[in-house]
């Protein structure tokens, strides 16, 4: 490999093994900006190619935007310390190859190769980071962009993330990504190159003449087993022979193993246990018991520094290439003579990861996720209150969910865990901090009513607060509270002196409470309104007795249930009215008159002599035998009886609302009214109670509240439906014969009935036809 070639391989791989500090929780110093600035180097994959990366960066002085946001392309969360205040950088972003050879490992893709200009954004309170390149057109791709989304550590200086290309608005790739300053970890540089060098075979292959002798050793062990074996009749003596030769064949993997690298000593209980690890870690990943590193990288935890040091006794790129040849040759034995199938395939993809180009490159990726995560637990014990710290655990944990997503189930489950730990400890004093923030903040009534629901916008720490927590955090909030309202409510008590005297003081009462509740409703439970309320409860039993003669002679009045309902809100609707004497005696007094009202209203349905025949139950008596025919005013009531029968609704004695079934339930109404009728002649039908009348009877129309915008309009159709709205109440009385029965329910009219069917059979037979035709003409 050329030296420039290899220095820039070296540089690429290259990252620091200590932890560094996360940032402290609340607003962080503008200096971050010159941490940032200058020149990162490092590298990112793009499937199966390792490409170098190098991102130059300077202050910006035009802030961006908007802040780009944790899970790309979303906003920051909202409140979230420092959002608004995202450093600003300008720069570009070039992609680097690394290797001459073709191939996996080598040289990036075509679309991603040069130098593109770039925008990026820091979090000064999280330092989550971002920078983004503007789009550009590749070979055989519409167009595209490529963004570096991740977190900042200041302790070494890194960046570390995921780079994802993009076309239009969805990701199309994520892989992750590694930068650091070109001057840093120089060991780490130098060890990373030689592991990612070209084996020398020397250094590899075994020595024959060793691997001769460790042979020669076996099989003359063997042969003297044998020996013993061909003069033993004793069946025990045999069957223990015929073991100890076994174990002989079967020593001869770890003997050549030790003579390839004796400093590399592996047991095989521990080999069985760290084999055995990913299936216990990520069970989720393994359905089918086979762990796919070309979909995820959760295997590669068998080669991270915490799983593989304590096995094998030094970091998987420290291993020299005999040492790797060892190793992969043992891991061939384990999976041809002990492995189940599950282990087997274990087996396979470490042997995978020890030949491939880019495993010490994401072990790297790795490795610095892991020293993040190990932070962020420090970080999260000793996190400090403050009435934003839920909002801070909240940007950590998406943080952590994005960048340690990589990591094996029980290293992100302590995270979790101390996620939720945190919010535990943090939620008491985070709700008091919001508490006296917010109950500083406001000074007048309109503030006041956020107050009052204050606990209702608390919901991210409810989970997690205790009762405590709440009443003190509450206690602070309420007396804030308290105090607003006496300082509000002082002129509107002082103004009950002047609500003047009897039905004036009562319907004064109603107004001001009827204010009092408008304004300040929202915080009717607390100590200052009831006090309030009760200083009008007070007066009240005394204003209702001064008015209850004037009051009770108004009501009697009451023609409506409309009038009865407004008359008890505008005199009775103070809380505590009905349980003073006068107030009761009122509402008594009401609820008769409302019983006589429906009386009044059900009996202004029916004739007087109708009525004489009525019982209590509001049924009529039929007589055997009816000797005088339907008056006129029965033949009307008959009339908007059938009308409501058919679907519409009988309002009173003259007018019905008059719709066809089904459109009722759009609220599809006319108005019919019958201005007159006027019996001419009538005679006995042949029953006992019914007979035949012939009558003249006019009618007037109105068009419902869904047709008057119609009716007004300057079209066709509105002037025709005026037409004949003009024909029908101008055309005068129409002659009609009908015939008429004396019912339980008053006069009916058999022949209306039978003709409004079948003008409701012929109206949705056309509508029937239009649809038919219309479906013709389309071809439906």
């Amino acid at each position: 490999m050329p030296p420039i070639r290899a220095s820039l391989l070296a540089l690429a791989l290259a990252a620091p093994v200590a932890a560094a500090p996360l940032p402290a929780s609340g607003p962080a110093p503008r200096t971050r900006a010159e941490t940032v600035a200058g020149v990162w180097e490092g590298f990112t994959f793009d499937g199966a190619y390792l490409v170098g990366l190098r991102l130059t960066l300077e202050p910006d002085a035009e802030p961006p935007p908007v802040p780009f946001g944790l899970g790309d392309p979303a906003p920051f969360p909202a409140g979230s310390t420092g959002a608004d205040a995202a450093e600003a950088f300008a720069g570009e972003l070039e992609f680097l190859p690394l290797v001459d050879e073709p191939g996996p490992g080598g040289r990036p893709r075509p679309g991603v190769r040069g130098k593109h200009a770039a925008r990026a954004e820091l979090h000064p309170t999280t330092l989550a980071f971002r920078a983004s390149p503007g789009p550009w057109h590749a070979a055989g791709r519409v167009g595209g962009s490529y963004y570096l989304s991740g977190v900042l550590d200041p302790g070494e200086p890194a960046l570390f993330g995921w780079a994802s290309s993009q076309r239009r608005v969805e990701p199309q790739t994520r892989f992750p990504f590694v930068l650091w300053r070109p001057d840093a970890a120089a060991p780490e540089r130098a060890r990373l190159a030689a592991a990612t060098a070209t084996p020398n075979p020397q250094d590899v292959l075994p020595d024959p003449t060793a691997m001769q002798a460790i042979q020669q050793e076996v099989m003359g062990e063997m042969q003297r087993v044998q020996q013993q074996l061909a003069q033993t009749q004793d069946p025990a003596r045999r069957q223990e022979l015929q073991e100890k030769l076994r174990e002989i064949q079967l020593s001869l993997p770890a003997r050549m193993q030790r003579a390839l690298a004796p400093d590399l000593d592996v047991t095989q209980e521990s080999l069985t246990a760290w084999l055995e690890a990913p299936a216990r870690e990520h069970a989720e990943w393994m359905p089918d018991g086979a762990l796919r590193l070309e979909s995820n990288y959760q295997g590669q935890g068998l080669v991270a520094d915490e799983y593989f040091v304590p096995v094998f006794g030094k970091p998987l790129e420290e291993l020299t290439g005999r040492e790797k040849y060892a190793l992969g040759r043992l891991l061939q034995d384990r999976r041809q003579t002990l492995a189940t199938r599950e282990e087997g395939v274990t087996v396979s993809v470490v042997i995978e990861l020890l030949g491939s180009p880019l495993v010490v490159g994401r072990e790297q990726v790795q490795r610095r996720r892991r020293a993040w995560r190990g932070e962020l637990l420090r970080r999260l014990a000793a996190l400090p209150p403050s009435a934003d710290v839920f909002v801070d655990v909240a940007v950590f944990e998406e943080l952590a969910r994005q960048h340690l997503a990589g990591l094996w189930s029980s290293e992100r489950e302590e995270v979790a865990a101390a996620l939720d730990a945190a919010r535990h400890r943090l939620a008491d004093d985070a709700l008091m901090a919001r508490a006296r923030r917010d109950a500083k903040s406001v000074e007048d009534a309109a503030a006041a009513l956020r107050l009052s629901s204050w606990r209702d916008r608390q919901r991210d720490l409810a989970p997690y607060t205790t009762a405590e927590g709440w009443a003190r955090a509450e206690a602070v909030v309420h007396e804030r509270l308290d105090a607003l309202l006496e300082r509000e409510l002082a002129p509107r008590r002082a103004a009950l002196a002047d609500l003047g005297q009897g039905v004036d003081a009562v319907r004064a009462g109603v107004g001001w409470y009827q204010g009092l509740v408008a304004a300040f409703g929202l915080a009717q439970d607390r100590p200052p309104m009831r006090a309030a309320v009760g200083q009008l409860a007070a007066r009240r039993g005394a204003d209702l007795a001064a008015a209850l003669d004037a009051l009770t002679a108004e009501l009697a009045g009451l023609a409506s249930q409309e009038q009865a309902a407004a008359f008890l809100t505008a005199h009775l609707s103070v809380p505590g009215d009905a349980e003073t004497p006068a107030g009761a005696a009122l509402h008594d007094a009401l609820r008769r008159r409302r019983i006589e009202i429906d009386r009044e209203l059900f009996l202004a349905r029916f004739s007087d002599r109708e009525e004489a025949l009525m019982g209590d139950d509001g049924a009529l008596t039929v007589p055997a035998r009816v000797d005088e025919p339907p008056t006129a005013e029965e033949v009307r009531l008959a009339y908007l009886r059938e009308v409501e029968w058919l679907g519409g609704e009988m309002l009173d004695h003259e007018t019905a609302k008059m719709s066809m079934p089904g459109l009722n339930l759009l609220g599809v109404y006319n108005y019919v009214k019958v201005e007159s009728v006027a019996v001419l002649r009538s005679k006995s039908d042949g029953g006992p109670t019914g007979f035949v009348v012939e009558y003249d009877m006019d009618i007037h129309m109105r068009v419902g509240e869904m047709f008057e915008e119609l009716l007004a309009g300057p079209d066709f159709g509105a002037q025709l439906l005026r037409d004949m709205l003009r024909m029908v109440n101008t055309a005068g009385p129409t002659r009609v014969v009908d015939r008429f029965v004396l019912t339980p329910t008053g006069w009916r009219s058999p022949t209306i009935r039978d003709r409004g069917l079948e003008g409701i059979a012929s109206f949705y037979g056309s509508v029937a036809d239009g649809l038919n035709t219309a479906a013709e003409a389309f071809g439906f």
